[in-house]
C-alpha cells in the first residue's frame, strides 16, 4: 500500500520568501506552492491554484502538466521554493509577470520558474509518497543551501 499525504505550511508566502525540503527518503515528492484550502489526499501539482515541481521531471501550474524537464529528484536531494518578483524574460506558467516561483535543486538555481500575477492565496505545499518516506521542511531556522 502507498502511503501519500500532502502538508501546508502556516504562513502565506511573501515576496522574498524561499524553503527547502530535505527528501531523506521518498518514492515520489511534490514541492511548489498554493492555496490556503486543498485536499490532503490530491497531489498538489493537481490543484487548481497551485505551481508545483515533481521528483517525476515534471514542473504543474494552476492543477495541469506545464512540461517535463530534465531535472529529477528523490531521496537524499533538497528542493527549494521560492517567490520574488519577476525580472526579464522568463518562462510564463500564467498570464501576468509580476512575481516569480522558483525552484532549487541541492542549492542550485533550476532554469525555470512560472511566473504568475495574484500571490494572495499561495501556502507551501509538499507532497509524500511512500511508506517509509521522511522529509525535513527547512523555512529559515537553519541555513539554507541555496544562497540567494
Amino acid at each position: 500500500m502507498q502511503l501519500a499525504i500532502t502538508f501546508r505550511g502556516k504562513n502565506k508566502m511573501v515576496e522574498g520568501d524561499y524553503f527547502e525540503v530535505h527528501f531523506e527518503k521518498i518514492s515520489y515528492g511534490a514541492v511548489g506552492m498554493g492555496p490556503l484550502q486543498f485536499n490532503k489526499n490530491q497531489n498538489i501539482g493537481e490543484m487548481v491554484g497551485s505551481f508545483v515541481y515533481a521528483s517525476n521531471w515534471k514542473l504543474f501550474s494552476n492543477g495541469k502538466q506545464n512540461k517535463k524537464y530534465q531535472s529529477v529528484f528523490g531521496s537524499n536531494d533538497v528542493i527549494g521554493c521560492g517567490l520574488k518578483k519577476s525580472k526579464g524574460l522568463i518562462k510564463k506558467c500564467l498570464p501576468g509577470d509580476d512575481f516569480r516561483i522558483f525552484w532549487t535543486l541541492n542549492g542550485a538555481k533550476l532554469d525555470y520558474s512560472c511566473s504568475i500575477k495574484d500571490v494572495d492565496n499561495l501556502y507551501p505545499l509538499v507532497s509524500i509518497f511512500g511508506e517509509d518516506s521522511k522529509v525535513v521542511v527547512n523555512f529559515g531556522s537553519k541555513e539554507f543551501l541555496f544562497k540567494k
